[in-house]
């Protein structure tokens, strides 16, 4: 079996949400152009993703082609609401807009699957439950192992909370690193390793830092929402949302 088409996009390829375009990241319009520029570079119909609306829970919903007949404008633009996506069809793409979040990507020959991983979802254990519930389709056995991969996120370097925040959900996260003062940072890297350890899930896969990467020319490479609402990045950093993308192409068997 050949690696599905696994793609993130980053701020060269524009805002690719709907929600937070404005005037720095431009129009409905210019969101639906660089949609359309993205998904033609990937070789992946319009007409053939199906979008997430995450809203850090733990819902997991199944797509297919039985769906692409009722696939409407709204569900285009706002998303089906869930954190997680699967699908047992191939040439149907899972997507949704993340900004700091993980994103997941799970395949093997019978399914792939998109987790949208926060730290709210990775304290509720999402992915886990993502893997729990393929297992219990019989998509997943023995015979047939999943493989992951993990999108581009904010890296622990980035991700810093108030102390306070240790009894709400920061206990479950056995890697946080205190900083100095009333400040500990959480990875969602390893409370990811830690909450699939044990489970003989294959791969993983190396992610950049969506708050702080840059390029060659010290440009920054992604939209991050923590970058674009914190005073330790001055200067004019436009909200905007990255696209995280899978599919299965019929000749991937």
């Amino acid at each position: 079996m050949k690696k599905p088409i696994i793609a993130m996009s980053g701020l060269k390829d524009g805002n690719m949400s709907f929600q937070y375009n404005s005037q720095r990241t431009g129009s409905i319009f210019e969101t639906r152009k660089n949609r359309s520029c993205f998904l033609d570079g990937l070789g992946i119909p319009e007409n053939k993703v199906f979008y997430m609306d995450p809203r850090h829970s733990t819902r997991i919903r199944q797509v297919g082609n039985g769906h692409l007949k009722i696939r409407s404008e709204y569900t285009d633009i706002m998303g089906i609401t869930c954190d997680g996506l699967y699908t047992t069809q191939k040439n149907i793409a899972l997507a949704f807009t993340p900004a700091d979040c993980m994103p997941i990507f799970f395949w093997n020959k019978k399914v792939i699957a998109l987790v949208h991983a926060g730290r709210k979802g990775m304290a509720e254990a999402l992915p886990l439950k993502m893997l729990f519930m393929l297992q219990e389709k019989g998509l997943v056995d023995a015979k047939n192992p999943l493989k992951i991969q993990m999108g581009h996120h904010i890296r622990t370097c980035c991700y810093k909370f108030p102390v306070k925040h240790f009894w709400e959900w920061g206990y479950k996260f056995t890697n946080m690193a205190p900083q100095g003062g009333d400040i500990f940072t959480v990875s969602l890297y390893w409370r990811l390793k830690y909450i699939l350890a044990n489970h003989h899930i294959l791969g993983g896969g190396a992610a950049m830092c969506t708050c702080c990467a840059k390029d060659k020319k010290r440009n920054f490479k992604f939209f991050s929402h923590t970058r674009s609402n914190n005073d330790r990045f001055p200067g004019n950093h436009p909200e905007g949302r990255n696209m995280a993308i899978i599919m299965a192409r019929e000749e991937d068997n």
